[in-house]
């Protein structure tokens, strides 16, 4: 079901919502999200089902997808099938390629700016999802000895 909505800032649209509770609940109960520093930025190329190809900075990270911002100028709506590539930052850089969806899409025409909401697909791969939960304990664990030296 799609659904728009506006306000003064966004304009909101959902593309595709939860296929069913189940799925919600795994979003957002059963992996650790990570919100990234814009001081530490990581980027995703995004690639459309056209060929197209965006780049964009990763806002927050999960096993379960990524949030993004783009200044691309796209119609995302047309573009349901995605192939995100970004890479982990870990003690061997890990370059990921993965097929999601794309769940969300807020305009915000002051700041010039998209943000998208990315599901990974099903088929992303246990090991693939197991590096993604290390970056972000990894992340974790390093803003909390920068918070305990101050």
């Amino acid at each position: 079901m799609n659904t728009t909505m506006s306000t003064s800032t966004y304009n909101w649209l959902t593309i595709a919502e939860p296929v069913n509770d189940i799925e919600q609940v795994i979003d957002q109960r059963d992996f650790f999200r990570l919100k990234l520093s814009s001081s530490d930025p990581l980027d995703a190329c995004v690639v459309l089902e056209n060929g197209e190809s965006h780049t964009m900075e990763i806002l927050n990270i999960s096993a379960s997808g990524i949030y993004c911002k783009t200044t691309a100028e796209h119609n995302f709506m047309q573009e349901t099938k995605l192939t995100a590539f970004f890479v982990l930052p870990l003690h061997e850089p890990l370059i990921l390629k993965i097929p999601c969806r794309l769940v969300e899409v807020k305009c915000h025409p002051v700041e010039q700016n998209t943000l998208i909401r990315l599901r990974f697909l099903p088929s992303l791969e246990m090991h693939n999802q197991e590096m993604i939960h290390r970056f972000i304990i990894t992340r974790q664990l390093q803003e909390l000895r920068t918070e305990n030296t101050y």
